[in-house]
């Protein structure tokens, strides 16, 4: 299908072209700003991938110099030369998530008058893409595109799709002018998951759409459960708990222990309990996570508390096993083992989410026993790790993150810790997670360079940072900005970040967010149209 759109209003004209599929793109170019709606992504690490005193930094005196006022336009000069962002994952502006944003670039545009400009796409596959609207700068320097790049059975996963950008407008003296982009941009296919996975292995890093029934990961799964989409996620009960000794997905396994300390293993994740020494009696130690495990009288050491209350780094918030007890060194006893620690999952969503319960706590450590003198008991595992993110409105069921019960045997183990839970939205934020800063209603195009910015996030928070980056991924005006929450239901705060001309995608870090990780950011694109 050819679409178009002219001075606001939509026509229709059917164009057929044979299919060709193109080489695969990496998809960790496309996802999102996961958080990702089609170019509103939530990351993006081609683009995300300097600290701000590693990036070329524009100063302000080059941004305004790409924000010159032109008296007059002279509409038979228009020259088209090019589109920004060259791709947009399939997905976006579907399910919830907002309009995709895509940047022409040129030289002698008419600003809108009705019957005066025309701009048309045109995709190697019907269905594609479409254009939502559109706006001239008063420069005459760029147009703005919101296009929706639907969910279709058509578009396989990992094709690529070109799409033509035409534009048209009246020359002044009777006639038209042309500009043209064979490849103006290009949209790329992705899978839908449709089937509820029963192990992590083969995800795709990105889909455009995720619609599934519960999810059940058993015990013993190494990698975290990790879905992302361009648009929606809807999804049942996830259940990824610890079990005995086995751990969620990306949990930490339970310590077992052996009347030979050659065959003891302990437990595994960076807040692991530790094993009770030999010939004490004593149970094992708890696991940490929020807070640090406890130690028992004569049992083993209590692992450390570890991450941060905003899950900046998912390898670095994650559970733990429980520590095991010790055997009396006589022969007729059973050490306790340590519990597996619960699961880590993210579903992160450029449209709406909603999501059953989620079930990620800590396996139930052993019981010790003895028919001569007493063997200390295995203590639980921590309580796991959820990440919930969408650029819209997210629906969740109750979510625990619960620690494993320490065995009841005749020796005592330590306590462990609970997990933790983070959830960034518009709006329907579960009521045990934390909020992490999100983007409220950002136009997908703006014409002043200094617009407002609206945050949703926990209340009196002002440990997250904002920048700004243009296509070049330079640091607009050298500027890092600090949202300051203030009251409500649900906290927000208002930044007015300085734009470039064209294209620019803002980005909100966690507090200790890293640049290169996904989690630790969400990200916004926006055009600003000098007047």
């Amino acid at each position: 299908m050819t679409y178009v759109r002219e001075s606001g209003v939509s026509t229709r004209a059917e164009h057929r072209y044979g299919y060709n599929p193109f080489m695969r793109h990496h998809l960790a170019k496309l996802t999102p700003a996961l958080l990702v709606g089609g170019c509103s992504l939530i990351y993006n690490p081609n683009n995300i991938d300097k600290p701000a005193d590693d990036a070329r930094i524009i100063d302000m005196g080059e941004v305004a110099v790409d924000v010159d006022i032109r008296a007059d336009t002279n509409p038979i000069a228009m020259v088209l030369t090019e589109a920004f962002p060259t791709t947009l994952p399939e997905g976006t502006g579907d399910g919830g998530s907002r309009d995709g944003v895509i940047v022409l670039r040129g030289e002698q545009f008419v600003k809108d008058v009705a019957g005066n400009l025309a701009v048309v796409l045109t995709p190697m596959t019907a269905g594609a893409v479409t254009l939502e609207s559109f706006e001239v700068s008063g420069n005459g320097d760029y147009i703005a595109l919101a296009v929706k790049v639907p969910v279709t059975a058509d578009c396989e996963d990992g094709a690529s799709v070109p799409v033509k950008v035409t534009v048209t407008q009246n020359n002044g003296i009777g006639g038209t002018v042309m500009g043209e982009l064979e490849t103006g941009f290009s949209v790329t296919c992705l899978d839908q998951l449709t089937t509820a996975p029963t192990a992590t292995a083969g995800l795709k890093e990105l889909y455009s759409k995720i619609e599934v029934g519960p999810i059940t990961i058993p015990p013993g799964v190494s990698s975290p459960l990790i879905l992302r989409s361009a648009s929606s996620i809807v999804v049942g009960d996830i259940t990824i708990s610890g079990s005995a000794r086995e751990p969620g997905p990306g949990g930490g396994r339970g310590a077992l222990n052996n009347p030979t300390a050659a065959n003891a293993q302990p437990a595994t994740g960076p807040g692991a309990g530790g094993i009770a020494p030999a010939l004490s009696s004593g149970g094992g130690g708890g696991a940490g996570y929020v807070i640090p495990g406890t130690m028992p009288t004569g049992g083993g050491a209590g692992g450390n508390m570890v991450g941060d209350i905003w899950l900046s780094s998912l390898a670095n918030n994650r559970s733990s096993g429980g520590g095991a007890g010790a055997y009396t060194g006589i022969n007729a006893g059973t050490s306790g083992a340590g519990g597996g620690g619960g699961g880590t999952v993210e579903l992160t969503a450029a449209g709406t989410l909603m999501v059953g319960t989620i079930s990620a706590n800590g396996g139930n450590g052993g019981s010790g026993s003895a028919t001569l003198g007493s063997a200390g008991d295995g203590a639980g595992g921590s309580g796991g790790t959820v990440l919930l993110r969408s650029l819209a409105m997210m629906t969740a069921g109750a979510i625990t993150v619960t620690k494993g019960s320490p065995g009841t045997g005749p020796g005592n183990a330590g306590v462990s810790a609970d997990g933790r839970v983070r959830a960034d939205a518009v709006s329907g934020h579960p009521a045990n997670a934390q909020k992490g800063p999100m983007f409220v209603d950002v136009p997908t195009r703006v014409t002043v360079q200094t617009p407002p910015i609206n945050l949703t996030g926990t209340m009196a928070d002002s440990t997250s940072t904002m920048r700004v980056f243009d296509k070049a991924n330079n640091v607009v005006a050298n500027m890092t900005y600090t949202p300051v929450f203030g009251g409500g239901s649900p906290a927000s705060a208002q930044l007015m970040p300085t734009l470039k001309a064209g294209y620019n995608r803002i980005c909100v870090w966690v507090a200790g967010g890293i640049d290169t990780v996904p989690e630790s950011v969400n990200c916004q694109t926006i055009a600003f149209l000098p007047p």
